[in-house]
């Protein structure tokens, strides 16, 4: 296994819906695994957004007691004991991610010699992210790309 993605969801599932999608349609050429562990009662809900997983994925969906107080690190600690990857990437669930995103991350990681990641973030505007379809339209032949590419062509200029 390349990669261990690790997830977390208590309360946030119409968002995380999205960022977990747009992890398990990465596009690599190597096996690479999705974990997400959800802390409320969403695994149907999930289970039918891997359908149509890349190949190269295997979704893995942890179902956990809703604590009273959610901690974020704690629940990567969990994700990381069912971890089987060379490379961790800790990511927000309610993030979306380019297909290419792990690709070119492993490539980085292997580069410098590092062994994990924390995801970094990429932000929809307010009218993007309005604008975004239901999660199972997204797919292998029609990934988060446009949207994404559309954000970016569309971002303010930063003056230096």
């Amino acid at each position: 296994m390349i990669a261990s993605i690790i997830l977390n969801d208590m309360n946030r599932s119409d968002l995380a819906a999205y960022g977990y999608r747009s992890w398990i349609l990465q596009d690599i050429g190597e096996p690479f695994e999705v974990i997400l562990n959800l802390f409320n009662l969403r695994e149907d809900y999930f289970r039918k957004l891997s359908a149509g997983a890349h190949p190269h994925c295997v979704p893995i969906i942890n179902t956990f007691k809703p604590p009273q107080f959610f901690n974020v690190s704690a629940a990567n600690n969990i994700g990381l004991h069912y971890a089987s990857g060379k490379y961790v990437v800790f990511a927000n669930s309610d993030m979306i991610h380019s297909s290419g995103y792990l690709r070119l991350a492993i490539e980085e990681m292997s580069r410098h010699g590092l062994s994990y990641l924390t995801g970094s973030r990429f932000n929809l505007s307010p009218k993007q992210t309005e604008s975004l379809q239901d999660p199972l339209t997204y797919t292998l032949e029609r990934p988060f790309d446009l949207e994404l590419c559309a954000a970016t062509i569309s971002a303010p200029d930063r003056k230096s």
